[in-house]
């Protein structure tokens, strides 16, 4: 069972459903092609990498629709995790399936557990997503962030507003990272290793040696200074509230209710901080875990409804 909370300009609408949902509240879509004409290149389905304008290398997998949608889907994975694993790999196959192309991609600090990069080169990885897309015949663009993924796209839309892009989906997002691995953290050890971060940033000292960061049964990290300071501070930039109001495209919020990251997502304070975004769905799936096991046709079905109510072909 689904229950979808609808938030627009002329106030909420409760919807109660049980399987598949139609959605319908419709928008037009009269804007030019957004690629300018670009360049397109054929690329087969398949496994691909991809270099950043910085010089990194990010794996992903690729994957066209049976219809040729012109509408491509960005899937982003959360803290750990990779293209290859659920519910990311899944969703993917599911709605290339659907007709959309799909892209799984990794991030440049895709899987576990030593992190060596900053909270902000997310901008620079997901952006080559936006881009290899558009470049494979995708003139629309939704980007999907999965758990720690949520705060990655929210911050991508917030500081680059590529035309392309055309929808923001927040999938199981977790919320402020800082306060996540703070609650992790009972003997304090998280703690100390980021003020031992922070004092080798000022001093200059030990700029490369990873730092052990253990934060109980959540696991033990392992992360150079500028990594850590940067994703677990409290001025850390890994925060989906912090950015979520200055999106100003529809944006679709799922969450599973029984999600062990409960105590710390408050989805519903995410839809009300909407307040740019001209359409914010909330959507609870009922009974779902964290990575939605075994409900991921499911949510392939809420996801091509609701893509297809806010981008109509």
């Amino acid at each position: 069972m689904q229950t979808i909370i609808r938030a627009t300009g002329f106030g909420t609408l409760v919807l109660l459903a049980i399987g598949f949902i139609g959605l319908t509240r419709s928008t037009g879509d009269a804007a030019a092609d957004p690629t300018g004409g670009a360049a397109r290149k054929l690329v087969d389905s398949g496994p691909v990498t991809i270099t950043t304008t910085d010089g990194a290398q990010l794996n992903g997998m690729y994957r066209t629709g049976r219809l040729q949608s012109e509408i491509g889907l960005l899937l982003i994975h959360g803290f750990t995790g990779t293209f290859e694993e659920p519910p990311i790999a899944i969703l993917a196959e599911t709605l290339a399936e659907r007709g959309y192309s799909t892209l799984a991609l990794n991030m440049r600090d895709a899987g576990c557990c030593t992190y060596t990069t900053l909270f902000e080169d997310n901008v620079t990885d997901i952006d080559a997503g936006v881009q290899f897309l558009i470049e494979a015949g995708a003139s629309r663009i939704v980007v999907l962030g999965h758990s720690l993924g949520a705060n990655r796209v929210t911050y991508y839309r917030a500081q680059v507003e590529d035309p392309a892009v055309r929808a923001i989906v927040v999938l199981a997002g977790v919320g402020n990272a800082y306060r996540v691995a703070s609650a992790f953290d009972g003997q304090g050890r998280g703690a100390n290793a980021l003020a031992e971060a922070s004092r080798r940033l000022t001093d200059g000292d030990g700029l490369d040696d990873l730092l052990e960061v253990p934060l109980g049964a959540f696991g033990t990290y392992y992360y150079t200074p500028a990594s850590l300071v940067s994703n677990g501070s409290p001025e850390t930039n890994s925060d989906l509230f912090k950015w979520i109001p200055s999106i100003t495209l529809p944006l679709l919020i799922v969450h599973a209710t029984n999600d062990g990251f409960l105590p710390f997502q408050r989805p519903e304070l995410a839809q009300q901080g909407a307040v740019r975004s001209p359409r914010a769905d909330l959507v609870y799936v009922e009974g779902a875990n964290h990575s939605f096991t075994g409900r991921t046709d499911e949510v392939t079905g809420l996801l091509d409804t609701w893509v297809s109510e806010v981008l109509p072909q």
